[in-house]
């Protein structure tokens, strides 16, 4: 495991089969499988040790990390740095 750069919590980095994209995942979230849904609208459940959420769910920084919240930091840091420069 190695810890988040962003919350600095620990990771487990699973591949995807058939791509090899690489996902941040938490180790041992509860994550449980829907076995059947009743009529009252209830779900009977059971927890799956063997699956696990991606990190991007859980973490307070994951901003940082997605496409979109890189560009956007990456576009306000070039604003601020050209509003900087053409003050005087």
């Amino acid at each position: 495991m190695t810890p988040c750069k962003g919350c600095k919590k620990p990771i487990e980095w699973g591949l995807e089969s058939g791509t090899s994209k690489k996902h941040p995942l938490d180790p041992r979230p509860p994550v449980y499988r829907i076995l059947d849904r009743m009529t009252d609208g209830t779900v009977m459940v059971e927890r799956d040790e063997y699956a696990m959420v991606t990190h991007f769910a859980t973490c307070r920084e994951a901003k940082q990390f997605s496409k979109g919240g890189r560009n956007a930091a990456a576009k306000a840091s070039r604003n601020r740095t050209s509003r900087q420069a053409d003050s005087p």
